[in-house]
């Protein structure tokens, strides 16, 4: 839980508030989750419109996008230690249901069918919406690598 939330506000104490938030939520509601068949989707859906609220409050504030001007990577002279950076970077720009599904499938490891439920999506629009994603991120790798070669040269 704490992952996904830190992958998606960029803060690691936002993200913990938020998982707290939604752990006592939980905990309030502990009779009625006995009921409910399907319960880390309905968990992670809790967390994602958790996270969803708190970046619309931060949006309001202003602060979120002061923080988004400053979290732009840099395009030129990456190495290799900073592909992880990289990649994180750029799927932080990508359309937000991309950048969940993939932030769901390939960070957290869920199913199709699992992230299908939690974003309330068919599982072919997630199928497509995920290979959208890395399509753009390998665009956008490889778009890199042609401008370091051509730095090199």
């Amino acid at each position: 839980m704490y992952r996904f939330a830190r992958n998606v506000l960029n803060d690691a104490a936002e993200a913990q508030d938020c998982v707290q938030v939604v752990m006592i939520k939980m905990w309030q509601q502990k009779e009625r989750l006995a009921t409910i068949a399907a319960l880390k989707p309905y968990i992670m859906s809790a967390l994602r419109n958790e996270c969803i609220n708190k970046i619309r409050r931060q949006q309001m504030n202003g602060k979120h996008l002061a923080l988004a001007g400053a979290q732009q990577p840099a395009m030129h002279s990456q190495n290799p230690g900073n592909m992880a950076q990289l990649i994180r970077g750029y799927v932080d720009t990508l359309p937000p249901k991309q950048k969940a599904v993939i932030l769901l499938r390939d960070i957290e490891e869920l199913e199709t069918s699992e992230i299908a439920a939690l974003l309330h999506m068919d599982e072919t629009a997630v199928r497509t919406n995920l290979a959208r994603a890395r399509q753009k991120v390998r665009a956008y790798l490889q778009k890199i690598e042609t401008y370091e070669q051509q730095q090199i040269q």
